[in-house]
């Protein structure tokens, strides 16, 4: 296997790694990442989500990981 398709396959991987963690459970409306990255509540009733970060992060890896590749240059 060429190292390009290697690269790509990682890529690809991250891409669906990062929707796993944002796809809601069965039964449940909480994904995973919201167990394990809780949410951030303040007394005003205002709620901060970090969960969402980390598949954001991914995908942003993922994409740049693909577009640096030679055959989508």
């Amino acid at each position: 296997m060429s190292n390009e398709r290697k690269k790509f396959i990682i890529c690809a991987g991250l891409i669906l790694i990062a929707g796993l963690l944002s796809y809601p459970l069965p039964h449940d409306s909480y994904s995973i990442s919201d167990y394990i990255i809780p949410k951030i509540h303040f007394k005003n009733g205002s709620t901060v989500y970090l969960s969402g970060i980390i598949p954001v992060i991914l995908l942003v890896i993922a994409t740049r990981g693909i577009f640096k590749l030679e055959k989508y240059k």
